[in-house]
């Protein structure tokens, strides 16, 4: 997860006045969940804790694992779009992770987040709306140009088309016409050598 997105993680854990949180797969950028559901993040295990996801939006695994440390149980969840592993549902945890167990953690490093309605600004102090403003400008000035270009390009291809008209309609020369200076063609005489 990026510094921001974390940054919008942490919010949403300090903040309960913020705007909703979207959190998406970071794979195939599905949405499978909100921050309407949102419980806890833990730093120390980089995930966060979502009491619902989105319907349709992920499987459940049914073979139950042990974590490293032995001390949980737990059932992974997969993306359903793209089958990408994002979190695991904790079924039995120790005494401090009671508030996780039976909820949807995801781990923070599969999952991208976008705060909705948020004034992100760029280093330059500029909001996302502004510079969607100017990329726009930029698209329809690069569009203006491709189109300057290709009426330019069809007229160059219509001359080039005319004058290899022309050309076709030119009688061939011959090697003998060839070998004739401009006055000797004109008076149809033949170039002796010296």
């Amino acid at each position: 997860m990026s510094e921001a997105e974390a940054n919008a993680v942490e919010s949403v854990d300090n903040d309960f006045e913020s705007p909703p949180t979207v959190f998406q797969c970071k794979n195939c950028l599905q949405i499978v969940g909100d921050s309407n559901a949102w419980v806890i993040s833990h730093r120390e295990m980089n995930s966060f804790t979502l009491s619902d996801l989105a319907e349709n939006t992920f499987d459940i695994e049914e073979l139950l694992r042990t974590s490293d440390d032995g001390l949980c149980v737990y059932s992974g969840i997969k993306c359903t779009k793209c089958n990408t592993a994002i979190g695991c549902i904790f079924r039995s945890t120790p005494r401090y992770l009671d508030d996780i167990r039976d909820m949807y953690t995801l781990t923070m490093d599969k999952i991208s987040a976008y705060e909705i309605g948020a004034k992100t600004v760029n280093p330059e102090g500029l909001t996302r709306y502004q510079v969607d403003l100017e990329i726009k400008e930029d698209i329809l000035k690069l569009k203006s140009f491709c189109l300057s270009l290709f009426e330019k390009c069809q007229s160059h291809s219509e001359s080039i088309e005319s004058i290899w008209d022309i050309i076709k309609q030119l009688p061939l020369e011959t090697k003998a016409d060839r070998d004739l200076s401009p006055k000797q063609a004109k008076r149809g005489i033949k170039r002796t050598r010296k």
